[in-house]
């Protein structure tokens, strides 16, 4: 008498898909690599180019995918930090001597700005943790942890790196101008990506995002400043 297979469970169905999401045991492999590398770099929802183009248009998202969902679809918060400074001292130094240094001033401050570029990683590291701390207590009430906040300069920070490359590409193309039009622009998107990622009424959300701004260039400026004194 043939007997019916087992009845399945909720469990054991559960159980089932659990077992699919389970990498493959072994070396990886070249194409794993190479797909692993194209993820990374040729994506458009994924990966630094994904993330590059989420955080212009929904930073929110991009913020909460990696605190609450812990989502690996776009790149860590670090990762994105380091990488954006990477490429800002690379173009930096590609583009420098293309850049005018005819007058003392002009060159002194190319100096300084070299000085900060070359020390860009412990900089931003001392300055993103009292930036999160000054974020964190004007978004009391908010919905914003200090590691919400961590997270959120983090991304935003590599933002704002990236983006600053845009000036110095047009100087050497010799399209140079003002740079108010961007500085205002990267403050207005800091103000709006920030506000975006925590909760509460608009106009609470957005006094704490222009406070946080405000709190963060005062930071930045004087430990940029005591650095290059002390180096000086």
């Amino acid at each position: 008498m043939a007997t019916e297979p087992p009845l399945k469970t909720d469990a054991t169905v559960a159980k089932g898909a659990e077992d699919a999401r389970v990498p493959a045991i072994g070396p990886v492999t070249l194409a794993e690599l190479l797909v692993g590398m194209r993820d990374e770099f040729l994506q458009w929802d994924r990966g630094l180019v994904g993330t590059f183009i989420a955080l212009m248009w929904r930073p929110a998202s991009v913020i909460r995918a990696y605190v609450i969902e812990r989502n690996a679809r776009y790149a860590k918060p670090w990762r994105y930090l380091v990488f954006s400074i990477l490429v800002s001292v690379a173009v930096f130094w590609l583009t420098r001597s293309g850049l005018d240094q005819s007058s003392p001033i002009e060159s002194m401050r190319q100096d300084h700005v070299a000085f900060v570029i070359d020390n860009a990683a412990w900089l931003t590291g001392a300055v993103l943790p009292i930036a999160a701390l000054a974020m964190r207590v004007a978004f009391i009430g908010l919905g914003m942890r200090f590691v919400d906040c961590l997270v959120t300069l983090a991304y935003t920070q590599g933002q704002v790196n990236l983006l600053g490359i845009v000036p110095l590409a047009a100087s050497v193309a010799g399209w140079g101008g003002s740079e108010a039009p961007l500085s205002i622009g990267i403050a207005l998107y800091l103000v709006w990506a920030w506000a975006s990622v925590s909760k509460g009424p608009f106009w609470r959300r957005l006094i704490a995002a222009i406070l946080s701004l405000i709190a963060a260039q005062l930071i930045n400026a004087a430990i940029v400043l005591g650095v290059l004194r002390f180096a000086a």
